[in-house]
């Protein structure tokens, strides 16, 4: 599995802030698992997941929607022979009916009749073909988007991408630094045999029995905080706490795995700190108090940055002097509780928050 290390050490190196997105990706491909990575514009989603079909030996399929595309742009075009004799056989080659892997951009533009075939292609991996059902060799797809779809169609589609990862914008000066100083080599190409692999070991994990009475204790707990997912989703997230215990060099499933069906178990952005904190509840409970502080800090900095159009510069320097003194205060109470790296790695995050604050709002020299 050498060229694959070599890839999760690319990833990280040159993606920053973006190890849930890197970790989400390589789960959909372990665990033969659509991800949907939600994001705005210029946070790097898209070449990330170009940089996946890069380098894996996959056969890709890459598109961008717009509310002009057609079916014939995703599945193919009609054979022009088969329609002399009474067929509808569609010429697949180079479309997504062929592919291994499918990086699906701008997802939600598609127009309805597209969305259709969509769902039917993602949700089972089928065609209808020249009269026959077809089945398609995807392995796993990428969408990408800036927005969760409302429409019912759209929302089947959204309900099978099984992996769902939010991707924002840098937070930490230092990584900011660190994209500056990026070089544009191309990743390492991992191969078949090494992809082959990866399944195999996954397929023969060992779902653990404090695995299986963890998983039945945080349904009670989500469904409890009001957030509900499928049976079906419930089910399908086993295969994804085995690939979690694969891509770690293990044969049984532990509770650290349990951290991935934060990737899962929302619907909504918003739900992904109760899940979150479910999950740490009962896998990390130190780290999951100082997330909290985390997740304080970093509704304090939304709050300036709202506040900001409406007040005037003397009111801006006190709420955000009021904003670095709170943030202060909660990077008291973390480090309080920091032990581990990840806790100490959170507390880090929070400092440049108050950073942020007296940077951008104080306008003083760090």
């Amino acid at each position: 599995m050498q060229r694959f290390e070599e890839l999760k050490n690319y990833l990280h190196s040159n993606f920053v802030e973006l190890d849930h997105a890197i970790r989400a990706l390589l789960l959909g491909l372990t665990a033969k698992a659509h991800v949907f990575l939600l994001g705005p514009p210029g946070t790097a989603k898209s070449h990330l997941a170009e940089v996946i079909c890069d380098a894996l030996e996959l056969k890709a399929f890459r598109f961008l929607f717009t509310d002009e595309t057609k079916h014939k742009d995703i599945f193919g075009i009609q054979s022009i022979q088969a329609l002399k004799e009474d067929k509808d056989v569609l010429i697949t080659e180079g479309k997504l009916p062929e592919a291994d892997v499918a990086y699906l951009d701008e997802i939600w533009k598609a127009n309805a009749s597209v969305v259709n075939m969509l769902l039917w292609a993602l949700r089972d991996g089928k065609l209808t073909n020249g009269g026959q059902t077809v089945k398609m060799p995807l392995v796993f797809a990428i969408a990408c988007s800036n927005e969760i779809p409302e429409d019912s169609t759209r929302r089947a589609i959204y309900d099978r991408l099984l992996i769902r990862e939010e991707v924002k914008d840098i937070e930490m000066a230092e990584n900011f630094r660190k994209v500056l100083e990026r070089t544009d080599v191309p990743p390492p190409k991992v191969p078949m045999k090494e992809i082959e692999a990866l399944w195999k070991s996954a397929e023969g994990v060992k779902v653990s029995s404090d695995v299986k009475e963890a998983l039945t204790e945080l349904r009670e707990k989500i469904h409890d905080e009001g957030v509900r997912s499928s049976n079906r989703r419930w089910f399908d997230s086993v295969r994804v706490l085995r690939a979690s215990a694969a891509l770690d060099g293990r044969s049984e499933t532990g509770l650290q795995d349990l951290e991935s069906l934060s990737s899962i178990l929302w619907h909504q952005p918003e739900e992904r700190v109760t899940v979150r904190q479910a999950i740490l509840n009962i896998t990390d409970p130190g780290l999951a108090k100082v997330l909290e502080y985390l997740d304080s800090a970093r509704e304090e900095l939304e709050k300036i940055k709202q506040e900001q159009d409406r007040l005037s510069g003397s009111e801006m320097f006190q709420r955000a002097s009021q904003a670095a003194t709170e943030v202060a205060a909660i990077i008291a109470e973390a480090e309080k509780t920091a032990r581990s790296k990840r806790e100490k790695e959170a507390v880090e995050s929070i400092r440049s928050i108050q950073a942020n604050i007296m940077r951008n709002f104080l306008k003083l020299k760090l």
